[in-house]
């Protein structure tokens, strides 16, 4: 089953879409995996090389236990992505995972999108809780966690195997009760 993704505005000119299979889409996810900060921190567009690659990675976008938006601006250009990952509804719980292009980064964008995703993932998504999960170095994650009112609940050793390593990870956690 593939879960439904909708789409979702924030009133200030930024929408939260489901993917498509097309060229612009295709050529927004090849500029993703081009940049150094995304194919650092990124494992999903690690291996994202050619235009193949790239519809490979937008069809892998769907499914049961995931929900994935691309963020596109006021003025129509796709900017980043957010996401829903290892969706659990049994507990009620998901993984956030986002990128942004560097010519979107500073304006507040994903901090933007995703306030606007948890209203609907607390409310309709029907989730009570979310976790944002990043490589230590990731500074700008932190930053994103801390300003939508994530507590920081520790570090995960060796959690993520990238690029042939295995990382520790920065967990963040946000219930719909709390406040802020």
């Amino acid at each position: 089953m593939t879960r439904d993704v909708p789409v979702l505005t924030d009133g200030h000119g930024l929408t939260l879409r489901p993917w498509r299979q097309d060229e612009t889409d295709t050529r927004t996810v090849l500029r993703a995996a081009a940049d150094p900060q995304i194919r650092q921190f990124s494992i999903s567009t690690g291996s994202v090389r050619t235009a193949v690659d790239a519809k490979e990675w937008l069809a892998s976008r769907f499914g049961d236990d995931r929900i994935e938006w691309a963020l596109d601006t006021a003025d129509g250009l796709t900017m980043g992505r957010l996401s829903l990952a290892r969706i659990n509804d049994v507990f009620g719980d998901a993984e956030i995972g986002y990128w942004l292009l560097p010519q979107a980064r500073g304006q507040g964008i994903v901090t933007r999108a995703l306030r606007r995703m948890m209203t609907w993932a607390y409310a309709d998504g029907a989730l009570g809780r979310l976790e944002i999960r990043h490589e230590l170095a990731n500074i700008s994650s932190c930053r994103v966690a801390a300003r939508c009112g994530f507590s920081v609940e520790g570090v995960q050793r060796g959690a993520c195997l990238n690029r042939g390593q295995r990382l520790d990870l920065h967990l963040h956690g946000r219930l719909a009760s709390d406040t802020g």
